[in-house]
């Protein structure tokens, strides 16, 4: 089991810093380097992919090895929806590659002055509605509606990295 644990200590250290890396991409900077906007697209592209992949394969990994894990994902039914949208998002990557790269913007006043007029870009969750699916993902598909679509990539991974942190902390100390 130490080998397990040790994985997903690992594994759990890899999404936080994934989502900071995904964080500062968003303020166009990354490692120190100013970003410019086709980079800052290519790059939350890629992370985004990133951080659904280590998700889902934390989610396999805690499902597989941890009977707590299992008791509480069945118990909490509403944050675990989330969980099982990014699997939707994931599995939607690698047949089409068509869910980030048709993703909505939305943009938020920033900073407005006389001379200037900055806003805020944030990629929001593609609407799904015309991509053909499976009857057998029909809930994936729901969750994914129901907990990603027209959010932002930032407020999403943002709850779904707690979510995971304090699942790992409740299944490191009861074992």
């Amino acid at each position: 089991m130490e080998i397990i644990e040790n994985r997903l200590k690992r594994n759990i250290s890899i999404i936080n810093k994934k989502k900071l890396e995904f964080m500062d991409i968003q303020t166009g900077k990354l490692n120190g380097k100013q970003l410019n906007l086709f980079e800052i697209y290519d790059l939350t592209y890629q992370i985004t992919m990133e951080l659904i992949t280590w998700i889902t394969n934390r989610d396999d990994l805690m499902w597989e090895h941890f009977s707590l894990y299992q008791v509480e994902k069945r118990k909490d039914r509403k944050n675990m929806s989330k969980i099982l949208g990014i699997r939707h998002a994931f599995n939607l990557f690698k047949h089409d590659m068509a869910i980030i790269s048709l993703e909505e913007k939305r943009y938020s006043p920033f900073i407005k002055t006389e001379d200037v007029d900055c806003v805020l870009v944030q990629n929001v969750w593609l609407d799904i509605k015309d991509i053909p699916f499976d009857p057998i993902y029909k809930m994936a598909r729901e969750a994914y509606v129901k907990n990603l679509q027209g959010k932002t990539l930032y407020e999403t991974f943002h709850s779904i990295v707690d979510l995971l942190n304090r699942q790992y902390g409740k299944v490191i100390t009861k074992n």
